[in-house]
Protein backbone atom coordinates (compact mmCIF):
# COMPACT_ATOMS: atom_id res chain seq x y z
CA UNK A 1 0.00 0.00 0.00
CA UNK A 2 1.38 3.46 -0.69
CA UNK A 3 1.81 5.92 2.12
CA UNK A 4 -1.44 7.87 1.26
CA UNK A 5 -3.64 4.95 1.18
CA UNK A 6 -2.20 3.57 4.48
CA UNK A 7 -3.10 7.39 5.83
CA UNK A 8 -6.57 7.35 4.44
CA UNK A 9 -7.70 4.18 5.73
CA UNK A 10 -6.67 4.72 9.46
CA UNK A 11 -7.89 8.69 9.38
CA UNK A 12 -11.38 8.10 10.46
CA UNK A 13 -9.59 6.10 13.88
CA UNK A 14 -6.96 8.90 14.00
CA UNK A 15 -9.69 11.56 14.07
CA UNK A 16 -11.51 9.99 16.72
CA UNK A 17 -9.12 9.63 19.01
CA UNK A 18 -7.84 13.40 18.04
CA UNK A 19 -11.54 15.00 19.31
CA UNK A 20 -11.73 12.81 22.27
CA UNK A 21 -8.05 14.03 23.30
CA UNK A 22 -8.53 17.50 22.35
CA UNK A 23 -12.43 18.35 22.92
CA UNK A 24 -12.06 20.14 19.55
CA UNK A 25 -12.62 19.49 15.72
CA UNK A 26 -10.54 21.62 14.48
CA UNK A 27 -7.98 21.59 16.52
CA UNK A 28 -8.00 17.31 15.70
CA UNK A 29 -7.96 18.05 12.14
CA UNK A 30 -4.63 20.38 12.62
CA UNK A 31 -2.90 17.57 14.41
CA UNK A 32 -3.79 15.10 11.52
CA UNK A 33 -2.24 17.43 9.24
CA UNK A 34 0.52 17.72 10.96
CA UNK A 35 0.79 13.95 10.98
CA UNK A 36 0.44 13.85 7.34
CA UNK A 37 3.26 15.75 7.04
CA UNK A 38 5.38 13.69 9.07
CA UNK A 39 4.12 10.64 7.91
CA UNK A 40 4.94 11.79 4.28
CA UNK A 41 8.09 12.52 5.41
CA UNK A 42 9.51 9.27 6.33
CA UNK A 43 11.43 7.65 3.70
CA UNK A 44 10.22 3.29 4.68
CA UNK A 45 6.42 2.53 5.90
CA UNK A 46 7.19 1.09 9.37
CA UNK A 47 5.96 -2.53 10.00
CA UNK A 48 3.02 -1.64 11.99
CA UNK A 49 1.49 1.34 10.67
CA UNK A 50 -1.39 1.99 12.85
CA UNK A 51 0.96 1.64 15.96
CA UNK A 52 2.86 4.24 14.69
CA UNK A 53 0.38 6.85 13.41
CA UNK A 54 -1.09 6.38 17.01
CA UNK A 55 1.98 6.88 19.06
CA UNK A 56 2.76 10.09 16.62
CA UNK A 57 -0.97 11.58 16.76
CA UNK A 58 -0.99 10.80 20.36
CA UNK A 59 2.48 12.82 21.36
CA UNK A 60 0.98 16.23 19.16
CA UNK A 61 -2.44 15.74 20.50
CA UNK A 62 -0.36 15.64 24.46
CA UNK A 63 1.50 18.57 23.07
CA UNK A 64 -1.39 20.71 22.59
CA UNK A 65 -2.61 19.73 25.70
CA UNK A 66 -0.22 21.12 27.89
CA UNK A 67 0.36 24.56 25.71
CA UNK A 68 -3.35 24.98 26.36
CA UNK A 69 -2.93 24.73 30.45
CA UNK A 70 -0.27 27.40 29.78
CA UNK A 71 -2.65 29.86 28.13
CA UNK A 72 -5.36 31.52 30.47
CA UNK A 73 -9.46 31.23 28.63
CA UNK A 74 -11.61 34.08 28.89
CA UNK A 75 -14.67 32.39 30.69
CA UNK A 76 -15.67 28.87 30.57
CA UNK A 77 -13.98 26.40 28.23
CA UNK A 78 -16.25 24.02 26.53
CA UNK A 79 -15.84 21.50 23.83
CA UNK A 80 -16.02 22.75 20.14
CA UNK A 81 -19.73 20.66 19.07
CA UNK A 82 -19.63 18.21 16.27
CA UNK A 83 -22.94 17.66 14.46
CA UNK A 84 -23.81 14.10 14.02
CA UNK A 85 -23.04 12.50 10.60
CA UNK A 86 -27.05 10.69 10.56
CA UNK A 87 -27.99 8.47 9.92
CA UNK A 88 -24.63 6.88 11.44
CA UNK A 89 -25.82 4.25 14.16
CA UNK A 90 -24.11 4.36 17.93
CA UNK A 91 -22.73 1.22 17.50
CA UNK A 92 -21.04 2.73 14.10
CA UNK A 93 -19.29 5.38 15.79
CA UNK A 94 -15.30 4.99 16.56
CA UNK A 95 -15.08 3.85 20.44
CA UNK A 96 -18.13 4.25 23.14
CA UNK A 97 -20.67 6.47 22.44
CA UNK A 98 -21.40 8.21 25.83
CA UNK A 99 -17.35 9.43 25.12
CA UNK A 100 -18.66 11.72 22.57
CA UNK A 101 -20.83 13.74 24.50
CA UNK A 102 -20.34 17.78 25.45
CA UNK A 103 -20.54 16.80 29.41
CA UNK A 104 -17.92 14.17 29.03
CA UNK A 105 -15.25 15.58 26.90
CA UNK A 106 -15.61 18.29 29.83
CA UNK A 107 -14.89 15.86 32.56
CA UNK A 108 -12.25 15.01 30.36
CA UNK A 109 -10.57 18.12 30.81
CA UNK A 110 -9.92 17.25 34.55
CA UNK A 111 -7.06 14.92 33.74
CA UNK A 112 -3.42 15.02 33.38
CA UNK A 113 -2.62 15.29 29.35
CA UNK A 114 -0.60 11.75 29.81
CA UNK A 115 -3.92 10.49 32.14
CA UNK A 116 -6.01 11.54 29.19
CA UNK A 117 -4.13 9.65 26.69
CA UNK A 118 -3.64 6.80 28.54
CA UNK A 119 -7.75 6.83 29.35
CA UNK A 120 -8.63 6.95 26.21
CA UNK A 121 -6.42 4.93 24.07
CA UNK A 122 -7.49 2.29 27.03
CA UNK A 123 -11.08 2.90 27.72
CA UNK A 124 -12.28 4.02 24.71
CA UNK A 125 -9.70 1.91 21.69
CA UNK A 126 -8.90 -0.82 23.56
CA UNK A 127 -5.24 -1.19 24.15
CA UNK A 128 -3.47 -3.81 26.38
CA UNK A 129 -0.97 -1.86 28.36
CA UNK A 130 1.78 -3.90 26.95
CA UNK A 131 0.66 -1.84 23.90
CA UNK A 132 0.30 1.35 25.78
CA UNK A 133 3.79 1.12 26.97
CA UNK A 134 5.31 1.68 23.93
CA UNK A 135 3.26 4.11 22.64
CA UNK A 136 3.04 6.57 25.38
CA UNK A 137 7.08 5.40 25.87
CA UNK A 138 6.35 4.55 29.17
CA UNK A 139 6.25 0.93 31.26
CA UNK A 140 3.13 -1.39 31.31
CA UNK A 141 2.82 -0.69 34.99
CA UNK A 142 3.21 3.09 34.92
CA UNK A 143 0.31 2.97 32.17
CA UNK A 144 -1.64 1.25 34.65
CA UNK A 145 -0.99 3.20 37.36
CA UNK A 146 -2.08 6.41 34.80
CA UNK A 147 -5.12 4.58 33.80
CA UNK A 148 -6.68 4.22 37.71
CA UNK A 149 -5.49 7.43 38.68
CA UNK A 150 -7.44 8.42 35.95
CA UNK A 151 -10.69 6.39 36.90
CA UNK A 152 -10.64 8.04 40.40
CA UNK A 153 -10.19 11.23 38.99
CA UNK A 154 -13.19 10.78 37.09
CA UNK A 155 -15.43 8.88 39.47
CA UNK A 156 -19.05 7.88 38.87
CA UNK A 157 -18.85 9.86 35.58
CA UNK A 158 -16.79 7.46 33.54
CA UNK A 159 -19.86 5.01 33.72
CA UNK A 160 -22.52 7.42 32.85
CA UNK A 161 -25.24 5.55 30.67
CA UNK A 162 -27.91 7.32 28.63
CA UNK A 163 -31.18 6.06 29.65
CA UNK A 164 -33.87 5.77 27.06
CA UNK A 165 -35.66 8.93 28.17
CA UNK A 166 -32.77 11.32 28.19
CA UNK A 167 -33.13 12.34 24.88
CA UNK A 168 -37.12 13.70 25.22
CA UNK A 169 -36.60 14.84 28.51
CA UNK A 170 -33.12 17.13 26.94
CA UNK A 171 -35.67 18.07 23.81
CA UNK A 172 -38.57 19.49 26.10
CA UNK A 173 -35.53 21.23 28.13
CA UNK A 174 -34.29 22.78 25.30
CA UNK A 175 -37.98 23.41 23.59
CA UNK A 176 -38.97 25.21 26.89
CA UNK A 177 -35.57 27.37 27.00
CA UNK A 178 -36.42 28.85 23.09
CA UNK A 179 -40.14 28.92 23.93
CA UNK A 180 -40.09 30.88 27.37
CA UNK A 181 -42.12 27.90 29.04
CA UNK A 182 -40.75 29.08 32.63
CA UNK A 183 -43.12 26.24 34.27
CA UNK A 184 -41.89 23.63 32.13
CA UNK A 185 -37.98 24.57 32.79
CA UNK A 186 -38.64 24.58 36.44
CA UNK A 187 -39.84 21.14 36.49
CA UNK A 188 -37.43 19.98 34.03
CA UNK A 189 -33.95 21.18 35.76
CA UNK A 190 -32.56 20.05 39.03
CA UNK A 191 -32.23 22.55 41.51
CA UNK A 192 -28.79 22.90 41.44
CA UNK A 193 -28.59 23.01 37.97
CA UNK A 194 -25.44 24.89 36.16
CA UNK A 195 -25.25 26.74 32.88
CA UNK A 196 -21.72 26.92 31.32
CA UNK A 197 -21.80 29.53 28.12
CA UNK A 198 -18.57 29.89 26.57
CA UNK A 199 -17.87 33.39 23.96
CA UNK A 200 -13.84 32.79 24.23
CA UNK A 201 -13.61 36.66 25.22
CA UNK A 202 -14.88 37.20 21.14
CA UNK A 203 -18.58 37.45 21.94
CA UNK A 204 -20.63 38.13 24.96
CA UNK A 205 -21.10 35.78 27.13
CA UNK A 206 -21.28 34.79 30.97
CA UNK A 207 -18.09 35.32 32.31
CA UNK A 208 -18.98 32.80 35.09
CA UNK A 209 -21.11 29.23 35.73
CA UNK A 210 -24.67 30.06 36.32
CA UNK A 211 -26.06 27.97 39.32
CA UNK A 212 -29.49 27.45 40.06
CA UNK A 213 -32.79 26.80 38.80
CA UNK A 214 -34.11 30.24 39.35
CA UNK A 215 -31.06 32.16 38.08
CA UNK A 216 -31.23 30.28 34.72
CA UNK A 217 -34.96 30.62 33.72
CA UNK A 218 -33.61 34.66 34.33
CA UNK A 219 -30.83 34.25 32.14
CA UNK A 220 -32.86 32.82 29.29
CA UNK A 221 -35.83 35.22 29.73
CA UNK A 222 -33.07 38.09 29.72
CA UNK A 223 -32.01 36.61 26.30
CA UNK A 224 -35.63 36.13 24.99
CA UNK A 225 -36.04 39.69 25.64
CA UNK A 226 -32.79 41.22 23.99
CA UNK A 227 -33.49 38.51 20.79
CA UNK A 228 -34.50 40.40 17.44
CA UNK A 229 -37.08 39.50 14.95
CA UNK A 230 -34.52 37.70 12.84
CA UNK A 231 -33.50 35.04 15.68
CA UNK A 232 -34.73 31.73 14.74
CA UNK A 233 -33.88 28.04 15.77
CA UNK A 234 -33.28 24.41 14.82
CA UNK A 235 -32.46 21.38 16.30
CA UNK A 236 -30.17 19.37 15.58
CA UNK A 237 -28.48 16.16 16.75
CA UNK A 238 -25.35 17.37 18.57
CA UNK A 239 -22.16 14.31 20.23
CA UNK A 240 -25.67 11.77 20.50
CA UNK A 241 -27.99 14.46 21.71
CA UNK A 242 -30.31 16.47 20.88
CA UNK A 243 -29.36 20.48 20.59
CA UNK A 244 -30.42 23.75 19.08
CA UNK A 245 -28.44 26.18 16.97
CA UNK A 246 -29.28 29.56 16.83
CA UNK A 247 -29.29 32.19 13.94
CA UNK A 248 -29.66 35.87 13.64
CA UNK A 249 -29.77 37.07 10.13
CA UNK A 250 -28.76 33.95 8.57
CA UNK A 251 -25.71 33.63 10.69
CA UNK A 252 -25.00 31.24 13.26
CA UNK A 253 -24.43 32.59 16.62
CA UNK A 254 -24.97 29.55 19.32
CA UNK A 255 -25.60 25.97 19.85
CA UNK A 256 -27.35 24.97 23.32
CA UNK A 257 -27.61 21.09 24.60
CA UNK A 258 -28.11 19.78 27.98
CA UNK A 259 -26.99 17.32 30.30
CA UNK A 260 -29.27 14.90 32.09
CA UNK A 261 -29.33 12.63 35.20
CA UNK A 262 -31.81 10.63 36.90
CA UNK A 263 -34.50 12.67 35.30
CA UNK A 264 -33.27 16.22 35.53
CA UNK A 265 -31.21 18.73 33.65
CA UNK A 266 -28.17 19.04 35.52
CA UNK A 267 -25.86 21.05 33.03
CA UNK A 268 -26.86 23.70 30.36
CA UNK A 269 -23.92 24.00 27.72
CA UNK A 270 -24.26 27.63 25.25
CA UNK A 271 -21.25 27.22 22.34
CA UNK A 272 -20.74 31.01 21.08
CA UNK A 273 -16.85 30.87 20.45
CA UNK A 274 -17.50 31.67 16.65
CA UNK A 275 -14.19 29.45 16.45
CA UNK A 276 -15.61 26.47 17.96
CA UNK A 277 -19.19 27.25 15.99
CA UNK A 278 -17.53 27.44 12.11
CA UNK A 279 -17.40 23.56 11.53
CA UNK A 280 -20.97 23.32 12.13
CA UNK A 281 -22.03 25.99 9.40
CA UNK A 282 -21.88 23.38 6.19
CA UNK A 283 -24.13 20.79 8.27
CA UNK A 284 -26.14 23.04 10.21
CA UNK A 285 -26.88 26.21 7.38
CA UNK A 286 -30.90 26.94 7.23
Amino acid sequence: MSDLSVFLAERPRLLALAYRLLGSRSDGEDALQELWLRWQALRLLPDNSQAYLTRMLSNLCLDQLRSRRRVSYTGPWLPEPQLDALPAAPEEVHGRWQTLSLAFLLVLEHLTPLQRVVWVLREVFGYPYDELGNLVERSPAACRKLFERAQQRLGPQRSTQANPGDAQLAQQCLFACMSGDTQGLLQLLAGDAELLSDGGGIVLAALRPIYGADKIMRFFDGLRRKADSSMGAQFVQCNGAPALVFFSQGKLISLLCCEVNHGRVVRLFMQRNPHKLHGLLPTAAL
